[in-house]
């Protein structure tokens, strides 16, 4: 008897993927939710590139299926997987906790949305930064210290120096 099939795993992926989306300001959550993406991603092209779709009778709606198939999986990889990729190498750097500091006034503070996943950017000294932590309205154009992942630009801390 086997204690896991495709459908167990499929189910632990699915409830891990639901408790990372409950915890977004959680470093290693935020590389599992992209993660995620990018396998359904590659899901995706495979199966435009290699499932037959039998299923389909009529050749042109078949074809058009496995093109938008394609375009799907190519796009949403080409979206994810350059923040995944820097997220998975900036594990080491989070659990040896070997932070980038960076202060000083953003020059942009996104807004966070409540819909959408909630992150938003903060532009300070150049770089743009990935932020999930609420900051005050008051707060916004402040002097600040933020302690970062050197790849994925993943704010770990915000200070309010002013």
């Amino acid at each position: 008897m086997k204690l896991f099939g495709l459908g167990g795993f499929i189910f632990l992926i699915f409830i891990c993927s639901f408790v990372a989306v409950l915890f977004p300001a959680f470093f290693p959550n935020w590389v599992f939710l992209r993660l995620i993406f990018v396998g359904l991603s590659a899901f995706f092209l495979v199966i435009g590139m290699f499932h037959g779709m039998k299923s389909i009778q009529r050749k042109l709606k078949r074809l058009t299926v496995k093109f938008l198939f394609v375009i799907l999986g190519f796009a949403c990889l080409w979206y994810v997987s350059p923040q995944a990729l820097a997220g998975v190498l900036d594990l080491g750097s989070y659990y040896k906790k070997e932070y980038v500091t960076v202060s000083g006034r953003p020059d942009y503070v996104g807004s966070m949305s409540v819909r959408k996943i909630r992150e938003q950017t903060i532009e300070i000294n150049g770089l743009e930064l990935i932020n999930t932590r609420k900051i005050d309205l008051d707060d916004r154009y402040k002097k600040m210290e933020i302690r970062m992942l050197p790849r994925s630009k993943y704010v770990i801390s915000i200070k309010i120096l002013e």
